[in-house]
This record gives C-alpha cells, sequence and structure tokens, in this order.
C-alpha cells in the first residue's frame, strides 16, 4: 500500500517539480548570461585601460579573503537545502548567528595578519627565466642604448655579455635559451652597488614607493629595490614581482570589510534555492553585478589603478547585502540551538572539506602562481583562467544550481534521477564542448584584438586551460551531494589535489604560466576518469551510456575545429575584426549542422531536451495568460 502510494505521489509531483525547475532554470539563465555578458564588457575594458599587475594585486587579497572564508565554511547553506523539510525557519536564527560570529573574527584576522601574508607574496628581488617577455625585443632595445638606462646597463656588462645580448637582438638565440641568460645577468645586475645612478632612471617614471625604497636602501635590500626599479623601467619585457607594501596593506584593509557584509546576510535567502525561487536570486545577483560594472568602470577612467576594482567590489557586496533583507522578509535575531548546529554540522562538515579542497583545486594555482610568479603572472593566470571559463563554469553553475534541488527531491528514484542527470549532461555538452573549441581557435583574437600588448603573454595559458575544462561537462557535485554522498566528490577532488602536488613545482619552474595551466589540466583527468566510474556506479549504468550522450557534440566540434582552422591559418591569416566575427558566427553553424545530422545515429537527446524545455515554456507562458485573464475577469 505505502508503495503504490510513494508511486502515485511522485507522479503527482514530478511535473510541477519540471515547471518550477524550468521556471528556475531559465530565470539563472538570464541572471548568468546578464552577469557574464556585463562582466566580459567590464573585462574588455579593464584590460585596455590597467595593466596585468593591477589585476594582480587585487587578486593576491581576494586570495587572502577566500583563505579565511574557505577553512572556516561551515557547510549550513548546502546543509539546509538538502533537508527534506520545506520550513527551515527554526535553523535559521543559530545560522546567522554563527556566521556573524564568524565573520567578525574572520575580518579582525585578517587585518591583523595581512602584513604576514604581503611578506609571503612579495618577491625576494631575483629574476627567473619566466620573468622575461619578448627577450629579443629587450636584447634590441638594450643595443640601441636609446635612453640613460639601457646605455648605463651596457656600460656595466663584460663584453661577452655584450655579445650575448647583441645574439640575442639577431634572433639567433632560442626563446628558452634567451630567457636563461637574461635571467642570469639581471641577477648579477641586482648585486651591483652602482646599478642605480640618479641619471640613469632620469627618464624613468618611479613610483612613490619605488623612491622610498631606493632613500632607504641597504645591503640587505638592494636585490629587491633593484629589481623593482628595473621592473618599473620595462614593464613590457619585465613581469613585475615587488608588492608595494603600504598600497596593498590599505587595499586589504578595505577590502576586508566584504567578510562583515557576507556575515550579516540574510540567511533566509536559502529559501530562494530550495522553492526554486530564482528570479529573486536574479534580482539580488544582477544588481549587485551591475553595481560593480558601473562603479569598476567609471572609476577605471578616473583613477586607471588597482583602486577602481577595490571598491567596485565593496559597493556589489553592500548591495546584495541590502537587498537580501529587501526580497526576503524574515528578520534574524541571535540565538544558540546546539542541537540544530549539531543536525546542520552533520552534513555541513561534508561541505566544508569539500570547500577546502575545492579551493585547493580553483584557487590553490593562483596562490601558487602569486607566490612564485608574482603579481604581474598573477594577473594574467586568473584572467586567462576566467576567460578559459567565462562561457563554461557560469553555465555549468546554473544546471547545478537547479539539479541539486531537484535532484534531492527524487533522490530516492534512481531511474528518474538517472535520466535527469543524463539530460543534464546533453545540456551542459552541447553548451560546453564548442565554447572549448572557440577558445582554442580564437585565443589570439581575443587578446590581439581586444586587450593590451601586456597581455599577449596569456594566450598559451588560456589555451591550455580551455582544453582541459572540459570536466565541468559532468555535474558530479550535485548529483552525489543529493544522493547525500559528498564523500564521493570529496574522493574525487582529494586524488587531484594529490597530483597538483605532485606536478605543479617542476612545471612551474621549466615552463611558467603554462606549467601551472599544464599542472591543473593534467590533473583534471584524474576528475573525468574517476568521476565517470563513480557516476556509473550510483546511477547503476555503464560508463558507454554516459560518454554516448556526448559523441554528436564531441563529432561537431573536431568539425568546427578543423574546418576554422584551416581557413584562418591557411587561407585568412591577417588578424582583423571582421575575420574574427565572420569566423566565429560560421564556427558556430559547422558545430550545430553536424550535431544535428549525428544526433540520431549516436541517440543523444539533447535536441529533444531543446524542444522539451520549449514546449514547456510555452505551457507556461500559456498558464500564466490565462490566470492572468481569469483574474482581470474577476
Amino acid at each position: 500500500m505505502s508503495e503504490t502510494s510513494d508511486t502515485q505521489l511522485n507522479a503527482k509531483e514530478h511535473p510541477d517539480l519540471y515547471r518550477k525547475a524550468l521556471r528556475g532554470g531559465l530565470w539563472l539563465m538570464a541572471e548568468r548570461v546578464t552577469a557574464q555578458v556585463l562582466s566580459f564588457v567590464r573585462l574588455l575594458v579593464l584590460a585596455r585601460l590597467l595593466p596585468p599587475r593591477e589585476f594582480g594585486v587585487l587578486g593576491i587579497a581576494m586570495l587572502l579573503l577566500q583563505i579565511l572564508e574557505t577553512f572556516t565554511q561551515t557547510g549550513f547553506n548546502a546543509a539546509l537545502v538538502q533537508r527534506k523539510e520545506e520550513d527551515v525557519g527554526p535553523f535559521l536564527n543559530t545560522a546567522w548567528t554563527v556566521n556573524v560570529l564568524r565573520g567578525v573574527v574572520l575580518f579582525l584576522i585578517f587585518v591583523g595578519a595581512a602584513p604576514l601574508a604581503i611578506q609571503f607574496f612579495d618577491g625576494d628581488g631575483s629574476f627567473r627565466p619566466t620573468d622575461f617577455h619578448k627577450p629579443a625585443e629587450l636584447a634590441a632595445y638594450l643595443v640601441r642604448q636609446d635612453e640613460p638606462l639601457a646605455a648605463h646597463v651596457m656600460e656595466l656588462l663584460t663584453d661577452q655579455q655584450r655579445q650575448q645580448i647583441a645574439a640575442m637582438a639577431e634572433g639567433a638565440v632560442p626563446v628558452g635559451q634567451a630567457q636563461q641568460q637574461l635571467s642570469d645577468l639581471f641577477n648579477r645586475l641586482a648585486e651591483t652597488a652602482s646599478l642605480y645612478q640618479p641619471e640613469a632612471f632620469e627618464q624613468v617614471s618611479l613610483s612613490p614607493y619605488a623612491r622610498q625604497c631606493v632613500a632607504s636602501m641597504t645591503a640587505q635590500t638592494q636585490r629587491r629595490t633593484y629589481r623593482l626599479l628595473l621592473e618599473q623601467a620595462w614593464p613590457g619585457w619585465i613581469s613585475r614581482s615587488i608588492l608595494d607594501r603600504p598600497q596593498l596593506l590599505w587595499i586589504i584593509r578595505v577590502v576586508g570589510i566584504v567578510l562583515l557584509f557576507r556575515a550579516f546576510s540574510n540567511p533566509a535567502k536559502v529559501y530562494f534555492t530550495k522553492a526554486l525561487r530564482f528570479d529573486k536570486l536574479f534580482v539580488l545577483r544582477t544588481s549587485a553585478t551591475l553595481v560593480n560594472v558601473t562603479v569598476t568602470v567609471v572609476l577605471a577612467f578616473v583613477v586607471r589603478n588597482v583602486w577602481a576594482l577595490v571598491w567596485g567590489i565593496v559597493l556589489s557586496e553592500m548591495t546584495s547585502l541590502v537587498l537580501s533583507y529587501v526580497l526576503q522578509p524574515w528578520r534574524p535575531r541571535f540565538e544558540w540551538d546546539r542541537s540544530r548546529l549539531g543536525q546542520m554540522w552533520r552534513f555541513g562538515r561534508w561541505i566544508t572539506g569539500l570547500s577546502m579542497l575545492d579551493f585547493l583545486l580553483n584557487t590553490g594555482d593562483s596562490v601558487i602562481v602569486g607566490r612564485l610568479l608574482g603579481a604581474s603572472s598573477l594577473g594574467l593566470y586568473q584572467t586567462a583562467l576566467r576567460l578559459s571559463e567565462l562561457p563554461i563554469r557560469e553555465f555549468t553553475s546554473v544546471i547545478a544550481s537547479v539539479t541539486f534541488p531537484a535532484f534531492c527531491r527524487i533522490q530516492t528514484d534512481i531511474a528518474r534521477l538517472r535520466e535527469a542527470f543524463l539530460k543534464s549532461i546533453d545540456l551542459t555538452s552541447v553548451v560546453v564542448m564548442p565554447a572549448v573549441g572557440g577558445i582554442l581557435i580564437f585565443a589570439d583574437d581575443i587578446v590581439g584584438l581586444f586587450m593590451q600588448d601586456s597581455w599577449q603573454p596569456m594566450i598559451s595559458t588560456l589555451r591550455i586551460l580551455a582544453i582541459f575544462s572540459l570536466y565541468r561537462t559532468l555535474p558530479v557535485g550535485a548529483l552525489f551531494q543529493a544522493l547525500g554522498k559528498p564523500h564521493y566528490l570529496t574522493l574525487v577532488l582529494a586524488t587531484r589535489v594529490l597530483f597538483i602536488g605532485l606536478l605543479f613545482y617542476p612545471l612551474i619552474q621549466r615552463y611558467g604560466l603554462d606549467g601551472m595551466a599544464w599542472t591543473m589540466g593534467l590533473s583534471s583527468l584524474i576528475v573525468i576518469v574517476l568521476g565517470y566510474w563513480l557516476m556509473a556506479r550510483v546511477l547503476h549504468c555503464s560508463v558507454r551510456v554516459i560518454l554516448s550522450r556526448q559523441a554528436a557534440q564531441a563529432a561537431g566540434v573536431a568539425a568546427m575545429m578543423a574546418v576554422i582552422g584551416v581557413i584562418k591559418w591557411q587561407f585568412w591569416a591577417q588578424m582583423a575584426y571582421l575575420r574574427f566575427f565572420v569566423l566565429a558566427a560560421s564556427g558556430c553553424a559547422i558545430y550545430l549542422a553536424v550535431c544535428l545530422v549525428l544526433t540520431p545515429v549516436f541517440k543523444t537527446q539533447w535536441l529533444a531536451f531543446v524542444m522539451e524545455q520549449w514546449r514547456q515554456l510555452k505551457h507556461l507562458t500559456a498558464l500564466r495568460a490565462s490566470s492572468f485573464n481569469s483574474s482581470e475577469g474577476q
């Protein structure tokens, strides 16, 4: 009897859940599309106005904030979403109280530990081979001796070193060897007490901090000071790794306010997710994004430095705080219920461990780059990462946000859960795979046409990161958490962290930024292999079934890249805006055509899924219109 009742209940619940998930997905998609369009415009404008170093300086402050937040994550929000009961009101006051106490403590730690953190990320003054961009151009500039500093540096060199520079200028030395020779040469220069001569630097625009370092220079700080002077003299050829410590200290103090804004945010926002009311999340997030973009772009034109980025983030977080109480009438009060705290923590502790691993995977690479390669390299790496994931991570996050609560409701029905999961793979693959192919083909066009020349070193890094972002086509996190098995995801991510720890140092030492990209890429293969096996296990199906849902999309991407690649590099080699837009549109057409032809062959269901969504959308629109007309008639 109970089995029959459960079946009837599921049958009645499924259409309503599906409509809610669809409506929520549309709102989330609208929010993410709006956010990504605005963020992309913001990035293009700022990349024209600001060099990579400014992004890297803010990146260091944000990394410190993320470290504190991640390693003290409670996991309460996911725990409340995962609970089957709709009303989680009795838990909210305790959750809010913990968040406030945690936020205040983190703010004090964040500000107090700032000097130590700055010292960790600051460069020691040594030059590495990967610090030099376009070594032949730098060598030619030194040979010409067009300005006093170049002439002064050449005077300090031996005859053999001048011959090496001349060979580099003629292009007779391979790039890797030239970078190694320049690093050896400049490290010797940094030990030369006579490098700094006021008349040699008279045409160099030194910052107040650089002048302060010169005035207080000692034998212990000489190498760091000389590195700072040469960075500022030739920023187009030498990566900047020496931090302006007073400036960064103030940036950290201001960014720390974000911790307080997030701590006091309304915890009842969890109802937006539980009830699939993503229309309210759309208003909240889009408003904050608009504030961020507007403030950042306007200030970037005015101040032309990192403070434009800082105030954009702070004011957007303040907007989120205010709107969390405007959109949700529930008001918190201080309360400490140990029983409910324990219930949330039993699920949240796995989320906490998962968050730590997720940080090591998605942010730990930035910590490594900032520590080993400096602020400019960090700005290049984070921007390449953002561009490689721009159309990918946000789309998959929408799918995960919708599927997690939906999967939670059908977690006991494996057959329905399996079908829903396979449909989500269909949809993510049809978007993610061509996005990756497009980045591989057009990375040089994106950087060359829309950004400053100082961003050129990230082109190869961008391509490497894009290749291995394909693992995001698998929404494993939403699946494992919905089934109450977050430890499965923890196992997958822990394995990947282990491989990152083994690979990053030797690869960075040899390949610089590209080495970090290869580290993240090769380790992501672990996620793919282990993830497929675990998914097949919990869904009671074979790996071949999961792979078959991506076959048509993969073939479409291969055809697109082959045709567009030949046209671009063989018949239309000159970079131009017209070429970029024409080939991009042509690539989309080729991809869709191949997918449509091969969909019946591989029996993938992405097209049927899209048509199903369209029919449901029309049905929802008709229901709303009917309801509106009925209310008017009354």
